[in-house]
Formats: structure tokens, sequence, C-alpha cells
């Protein structure tokens, strides 16, 4: 399929437009779509993802500003809610630390990088690992920098197996689904206000998983769900009724005490190979086994967990891949990469406990080829010599 003679006229009739962005989707190769600027590139990818129904998207930004504008115009132009009412097109947030930092990520922004792996994972379950039969308006719209995808994740078996289901009418044991939602990573608070919190006043149970838009309250009549309702979380007062809820994990580090004695050999060897103390690895796994994740913790994310995948992994195979700028994100992507290299090296010089940057990151080369592999779509300013790629030019766009 050869797309070298099309073009896009400015303005476009939108049936022309669904036209070509059709043969766009059928295609077999990768295909860059070059001239489209500021809001027309997210006009581009909505008639994509129209000529994709039931297939999750991915598009990926150069950086977070770039995929800030992106998100907001493409939630425009599709006319979807914003996420809190349910819409579909979200975002997936980079760490708010660096590479190697001594803190951990704010748990808001942990907890909305999980909300995407849960319905990406959830998604692909549904969706027959691939198949086109999930109905359009449930398929994800994921907008990303390119940094968000660095990080290595809790696998999709890891993810899955962590989420807990609550059923209106089935017994619960209390104390067992609190302990299993403290270790799968929510707080324990006296009154839950933001995703991750859990808290407990006799027989009622209040949860704010970190993929809905308003916080669950369990009512036990002695161990059975007597009712599942959504609350206001700033009245606290209970509303819509619900049958059936799934609490996926709010943070990606998914160690529980079995792993952690299951995995203390294995750290406490990592730690004599670096040079560690023995003392420091004996009080990490202490503090694990206690329930306590310790700041910073992230850097040590694959001795920890083991089964950690990347973010693409998460992908279906029809996958909807837009990659806007690729040039540009490949260079904020080698830049990202020396950057974790540089902070890798320095917590060394300074003694810490770390694992190495490839079991924690992916590089930017591999990112580029598993998109390749993709046949991603590549939006571009300006036309660049790319052998074996089709290339589809749009005129009369302007800033």
């Amino acid at each position: 399929m050869h797309f070298g003679n099309a073009s896009l006229q400015q303005p476009a009739p939108s049936s022309r437009l669904a036209e070509l962005a059709a043969r766009l989707t059928a295609r077999t190769a990768q295909v860059r779509l070059v001239g489209l600027r500021g809001a027309a590139r997210a006009v581009a990818i909505a008639r994509l993802v129209e000529a994709s129904p039931g297939a999750a998207t991915l598009v990926v930004a150069v950086g977070a500003k770039a995929a800030d504008a992106l998100l907001e115009d493409l939630r425009l132009v599709l006319g979807e809610p914003l996420p809190e009412r349910g819409g579909r097109v979200r975002m997936f947030p980079p760490p708010d630390t660096t590479p190697y930092d001594r803190f951990s990520p704010q748990p808001f922004v942990v907890a909305q990088r999980m909300d995407v792996l849960h319905r990406l994972a959830t998604f692909g379950v549904a969706n027959g690992a691939g198949a086109a039969n999930e109905p359009a308006a449930d398929a994800p719209i994921i907008v990303a920098p390119w940094t968000a995808l660095a990080p290595r994740v809790p696998s999709r078996a890891a993810v899955l197996r962590a989420s807990l289901a609550v059923v209106r009418g089935k017994p619960l044991d209390r104390d067992v689904f609190v302990s299993a939602l403290i270790a799968a990573g929510y707080a324990r608070q006296s009154v839950v206000e933001e995703r991750g919190e859990v808290a407990v006043r006799g027989g009622v149970v209040d949860f704010f998983p970190p993929h809905l838009v308003r916080p669950v309250r369990i009512e036990l009549f002695g161990d059975e769900v007597e009712s599942l309702r959504e609350f206001d979380p700033a009245s606290q007062r209970s509303q819509a009724e619900l049958e059936r809820v799934v609490a996926p994990p709010p943070r990606e580090l998914l160690v529980t005490r079995d792993l952690v004695i299951a995995r203390g050999e294995a750290i406490r060897a990592a730690a004599r190979a670096q040079g560690v103390p023995a003392r420091e690895a004996d009080l990490l796994i202490d503090s694990l086994l206690r329930g306590s994740l310790p700041a910073g913790a992230e850097a040590l994310a694959k001795l920890l967990q083991p089964s950690i995948e990347t973010f693409l992994d998460f992908l279906p195979a029809n996958a909807l891949v837009v990659v806007d700028e690729p040039e540009n994100g490949h260079d904020r992507l080698l830049r990202f990469s020396g950057e974790v290299i540089e902070n890798h090296d320095a917590a060394r010089q300074a003694g810490r406990f770390v694992c190495e940057p490839e079991q924690l990151f992916a590089g930017a080369d591999f990112l580029m080829a598993a998109l390749e592999a993709r046949r991603a779509i590549s939006l571009e300013r300006l036309e660049v010599q790319s052998p074996g790629a089709h290339v589809v030019k749009a005129f009369g766009h302007d800033e």
C-alpha cells in the first residue's frame, strides 16, 4: 500500500480526511504524516482514532508540555469529557522525580500512571489480547511524553494479581481485605479524600481506587457486603449503588511480605556485590517486611519485584500508535538516558544500593524500534528522509 502522493488540504473536507485516515490505519508499513502544525495534529489523530474503532490508542509527545497541549486539543476535537467525568483521553505522566532520586514520586502521580496501566491491562484481557471486539467507547486513548515510557513498570500479570474485587452480596473478611489493600500500596487514613487511600470505621470500609472518578464505600453486615456505593469525598455522602468494584494497586512497586521473604537472599547477595554493608540490606528487608517502603525504593525495583515489563507491553497488538515529532522525541530520550547513567554513577559513588540502568529503564533505541515494529504513524512538521516509510504530505496549516 502506498500513500506517497496523498495530501491533506486546509481546510480539508471531513469525508476526505476520514477516508485518508481509514487508509492510514490499514497501513502495512510505517507512515509519516508531514506538514501538520498546531491543532491540526489533534484533528488528524482524532480521525485516526475514529477510523480505528475498538483499538486502544497511544500518542507519544516530545515532552510534558507538548503532551499537555496535545491532550487538551485531542479531548476537544473528540468531544471527550474530563477523566473525572469518565473521559477516555488520559495522560500517562512521567514520575515527578529524577532517575535514582532519594525521594519517591508523589502518590497522585503514581496513581495516575497506575490508572492507565490498569485500564490497558484490563482492556487487553477483555479485548481478547488484541482482537477488535471491544466497544470503541471503552478503548483508552493515552497521551504520554517519551520520558514516561522509559521507566519499566510492573508486569500485567502482577497488576492483575494485585487487583482486588468486591461484589455486593458476597462474603468479605474486612481485616483480610484492608490488609491486602495496604499491601498493594493503599495508605490508611482517617478519612478518604485522595486516590490510593483507605479508611475503616467498624463495618464500613472506604477506599479510592486509582481508576475511579469517586471513592467507594463498603458497608458490611457481619462478613457480607450489604452495600457497595460510590461517595462524594468532599461531603462524604454515599451516592450510586454498585454491583461490583475492582481495586487495582495505586503504586508501581508491588512488594508483598511473601515476595520480600522469597527475595531476601537475592537482595543480600546484590548488596554484597555492590559493597553495601550487610546491616543496610537487613534494615531494608526489615522495613519491607513491616510493610514500609523506603523513600527512593524505585531505584531497587527490579530487585524487589523481578516481574517487570515496559509500558509498550501493555498495549494490545492492534493498538493505534501515533508519534509526534519522532526525531525530537528521540533526541529528548537520548538526553534522558544520559541523565539516567549520570545519576546512577552518582548514586553508586555515594554508596547507595541501586539497580543498573538497563534493569530500570528502557533505552532510546529499544523504544524507537518497538514503536516502529508497531507501524507507528509519525507526525512531522518538516520532511526528514526515512527509507522504507510511506509519506503523506499536508499543506496550508498555520500555528
